[in-house]
């Protein structure tokens, strides 16, 4: 279960850079994991824990594609925030992902893994994920992907057919429903944010809502 929790909460990070390919020559979704996936444990190599975090960051600003995973995580809700508000919760979907992904680089780094398959539409590949232990500890991530002029932005990982996006509408769903407005929920999950970025890494950034986000 421990390589499982890892890898569902830190494969949205599984490929990293590779410059813009031209349109004519754009590898397909198996090669994209192919040619940058190992570099998932260039992190494993930074000590410094605030600059693992700041590194981590970037990296999934640049892959992931935040904004199609916080619309689908708020889902109606959204329609109810403002500009301000939407932009802030956007930055936190980005920040715990990274957050979680560069805590647990470590464990990612004794895990082995090959390209088992990939689809064209949507685009996407599957990769095995395991370890020495035997079959019982592997894992099948999915990476589904749309398509962008240098390449792909993930937009769900699924880990033994569970997705990611799926478990995040969850949570956030569980935050607005015990919360007496939005902003109230956005403020809940900015601090939790806050915290675990803080007890991981020291790092404490500063944000806008350290006004109340209900009255943005």
């Amino acid at each position: 279960m421990r390589i499982a929790h890892a890898v569902l909460i830190a494969a949205v990070a599984a490929c990293l850079p590779s410059l813009a390919a031209a349109n004519d020559q754009r590898p397909t979704p198996s090669q994209w994991i192919q040619l940058n996936a190992d570099k998932v444990l260039a992190l494993e190599n930074t000590p410094d824990p605030a600059k693992r975090y700041d590194e981590a960051k970037q990296l999934v600003q640049y892959f992931v594609d935040v904004q199609a995973l916080s619309t689908f995580a708020c889902a109606r809700v959204c329609r109810s925030l403002t500009e301000d508000q939407t932009n802030l919760f956007r930055r936190d979907i980005a920040d715990f992902i990274a957050i979680a992904y560069a805590s647990s680089t470590p464990i990612l780094s004794n895990l082995k893994w090959e390209i088992i398959g990939h689809d064209d539409s949507p685009p996407s590949a599957t990769v095995l994920f395991g370890n020495d232990d035997g079959p019982a500890q592997s894992i099948t991530v999915r990476f589904i992907m749309r398509t962008t002029a240098d390449g792909y932005k993930i937009t769900d990982i699924t880990v033994s057919d569970i997705s990611f996006a799926q478990k995040l509408r969850q949570t956030v769903a569980q935050a607005f429903a015990s919360a007496d407005t939005p902003g109230d929920a956005l403020q809940a999950f900015s601090n939790q944010t806050d915290r675990a970025r803080n007890a991981l890494f020291g790092v404490a950034q500063p944000r806008v809502q350290q006004q109340n986000l209900g009255e943005l």
